[in-house]
């Protein structure tokens, strides 16, 4: 059986190969992270961190909900990271307080 490789196959293996940073071969994702942060760093925590210091994202806001615990705990503690990270100048909205 013979197998093709897709373009994109092949623009992100000439990216990773060369050195080329990903944000140069495809244009950087705007996203919204929703989550029901908490610390110690969980599930959400991590794909914070991760998406803070990923140069293929820019963050526009970050949303949190009740969920692993009360949504005023999980911005309390997204707040706290922010700083810690030095990224305070993502905006955080508070969403839902109950889980559904």
């Amino acid at each position: 059986m013979i197998r093709r490789i897709s373009p994109v196959s092949i623009l992100f293996l000439f990216g990773f190969l060369s050195g080329v940073p990903m944000s140069d071969v495809y244009p950087v994702q705007k996203i919204i992270i929703d989550t029901d942060f908490v610390r110690p760093p969980q599930d959400d925590a991590l794909a914070v961190m991760l998406a803070l210091k990923s140069p293929e994202l820019k963050i526009l806001g970050l949303t949190t909900v009740a969920g692993n615990a009360s949504r005023e705990q999980a911005t309390t503690d997204l707040l706290w990271m922010l700083e810690k990270m030095g990224r305070t100048e993502i905006p955080v909205y508070e969403g839902a307080d109950l889980s559904l």
